[in-house]
């Protein structure tokens, strides 16, 4: 059953998808462009946790900024101090938070139904559920 936990759409997204939310909160206050660089791919990795980000991918991320965002962002690479304003950080890190509300509401939906499994058949939930 624990394998067939771990197969879930849900399981794998939160799964994938955790530890890379974890980095991005950690870089969201460094402003180096190996953060910046961090932050682009983390956020396109939690928007398709499956996938891998292309450069496309991260000149999308880039251009969800207003015109004078990308403005500032401009000056600020022309002055080597990195590519993405705090408020653009903020505003993305939302909307991947708000991504991983959904991953997890969904793995918790399904967690609920084979824990319901597992009391029917006299298992202990915590034996079969992989704890993430």
């Amino acid at each position: 059953v624990r394998k067939e936990i771990q197969a879930l759409p849900s399981y794998k997204n939160y799964a994938q998808a955790a530890p890379i939310w974890s980095s991005l909160v950690d870089a969201e206050g460094r402003d180096t462009k190996a953060s910046d660089l961090n932050f682009i791919y983390g956020i396109g990795k939690i928007f398709d946790p499956g996938s891998v980000v292309r450069e496309g991918e991260m000149v999308m991320v880039e251009n969800t900024a207003s015109l004078p965002q990308r403005l500032l962002s401009a000056v600020n690479i022309v002055n080597d101090k990195g590519r993405l304003t705090p408020e653009m950080r903020s505003s993305l890190l939302a909307e991947a938070q708000s991504r991983m509300n959904a991953f997890n509401t969904a793995l918790r939906d399904d967690m609920r139904s084979y824990r319901g499994i597992a009391r029917r058949y006299g298992i202990n939930p915590r034996d079969i559920i992989p704890k993430l």
